[in-house]
């Protein structure tokens, strides 16, 4: 599956009235701009700002780049677990062989610290398994910290790698014996 397929598998959560960007252009451009270490809405669109002249030849785009507020009501507006299952099922596409290293690690997400006054603090994380030769991610889950923990969450994503003979790299975390 290529990752055009990946984007066109989502549905435009967008009102049909003044849409000025086409959906996977804007996809393709937030897309990008991670992959460049540009978090953020505003730092998306000073990404976005900075590739103008490429994107809008790329994408035909007749208005320029989108505005980080339509980056955000777009990103605010789509279904997380939809992207998130849709983009696990891309990630699976890719070929692991015997021997592949493979790195699963999980990471918390900025501005997301809830119960901030509290012993024990609330926050999100998300856990991925990236696969060294490719440089790519194969699987991805999220979790708040109170709920599960992080040994847990890859404990649950380790059977996808199940007989494929890779070498599994993780944390001391993940050493603990079971309780």
């Amino acid at each position: 599956m290529e990752l055009n397929d990946f984007f066109k598998s989502l549905s435009d959560p967008r009102r049909g009235q003044g849409q000025r960007y086409p959906f996977e252009s804007m996809l393709w451009i937030i897309f990008l701009g991670i992959s460049c270490g540009y978090i953020g809405y505003r730092s998306l669109h000073k990404f976005a700002k900075a590739n103008e002249a490429y994107f809008t030849d790329i994408f035909g785009l007749k208005h320029g780049v989108p505005s980080h507020v339509t980056l955000r009501q777009l990103l605010l507006a789509l279904d997380k677990d939809l992207v998130k299952q849709r983009f696990n099922e891309w990630c699976s596409h890719q070929d692991l062989s015997p021997l592949d290293w493979v790195s699963a690690d999980g990471k918390s997400l900025k501005s997301t610290l809830s119960d901030y006054t509290e012993s024990y603090q609330d926050f999100c994380s998300i856990v991925s398994i990236y696969v060294q030769k490719t440089g790519l991610t194969y699987c991805i889950a999220d979790f708040r910290n109170k709920k599960i923990s992080e040994a847990e969450i890859v404990r649950s994503l380790l059977p996808s790698l199940q007989d494929k003979g890779v070498i599994l790299t993780l944390d001391a975390l993940h050493t603990q014996k079971k309780q």
